[in-house]
């Protein structure tokens, strides 16, 4: 929510203890500081995180508090805003309230959030073809693209719905999506680039490596080679040394532990 903020895109979203509660959130203080309270109160807690500022919205409920964070909003009620019932399970009093800006908009449009949910588990069809559980991977990345696939499956989907008169199942439609994402023509496109990741591993894998002299008391750094004067050398022969990533290559170092091949030229990147 943070990062959204900084793009100018403002959310809301529960808090909901698991085994904890979320980072910076103390969940039991806000439960304690809301258990007396009447019935549809909402009080707010300002923050700030990463210097952002935030809010959390406490509503009390008959048996439990309702927890939103949320980058937006106050505790004014929108005008026309309709009255919310609640049944008190002590006294079966009947308890009449409005919701404030956050928490109406929660209830507002949680139905759709529900309803995308719904339609990217199972894709309709009630037979659990979730792409996130069915795409078994141990790798994040994927994880991860699987999860935003699936997202940007459903939006396609209910947009083709509402802005054409095509109609068929979400199944069919997904049935043409994975067939297309197959059998797609991207990298026969001009002004197709890899990412720079992608073209650094193509580079490690195709590169040739070639033989080259080294010359006398120089060790190899950074792409060039360069005079040292820490070689011990007794020996008009070259060796090569097993040294750790990052330490300089020296061609003619001797009488020292380490040492494997007993040439007079070494492989190097070019």
């Amino acid at each position: 929510m943070d990062s959204l903020k900084k793009k100018g895109a403002y959310a809301s979203a529960m808090i909901k203890k698991r085994r904890y509660w979320p980072k910076h959130v103390g969940g039991d203080s806000i439960k304690g500081y809301m258990e007396n309270k009447e019935i549809g109160t909402c009080d707010r807690l300002p923050g700030i995180l990463d210097g952002q500022p935030f809010d959390i919205y406490a509503l009390k409920e008959p048996d439990y508090t309702l927890m939103m964070m949320s980058t937006y909003g106050s505790l004014i009620v929108k005008d026309g805003q309709r009255d919310s019932v609640r049944v008190s399970k002590e006294d079966r009093t009947m308890k009449r309230f409005k919701y404030t800006e956050v928490v109406a908009n929660h209830f507002k449009y949680r139905g759709a959030v529900d309803d995308h949910n719904g339609k990217r588990h199972d894709c309709g069809s009630k037979n659990g073809l979730s792409l996130e559980s069915t795409w078994t991977t141990n790798r994040w990345e994927n994880k991860v693209f699987s999860f935003i696939l699936a997202i940007t499956e459903v939006n396609a989907y209910l947009a083709q719905q509402y802005f054409t008169e095509r109609e068929y199942k979400q199944v069919e439609f997904r049935k043409k999506l994975a067939h297309q994402l197959v059998f797609n023509t991207y990298d026969d496109a001009e002004d197709f680039r890899r990412s720079s990741r992608r073209i650094d591993r193509l580079s490690r894998a195709r590169a040739r490596h070639e033989l080259i002299t080294a010359p006398p008391h120089s060790c190899f750094v950074r792409g060039n080679w360069e005079k040292s004067t820490n070689c011990h050398t007794n020996s008009t022969t070259a060796r090569i040394p097993i040294v750790k990533k990052g330490y300089a290559l020296c061609a003619h170092a001797t009488n020292l532990p380490g040492y494997v091949l007993n040439v007079s030229r070494i492989t190097v990147w070019t």
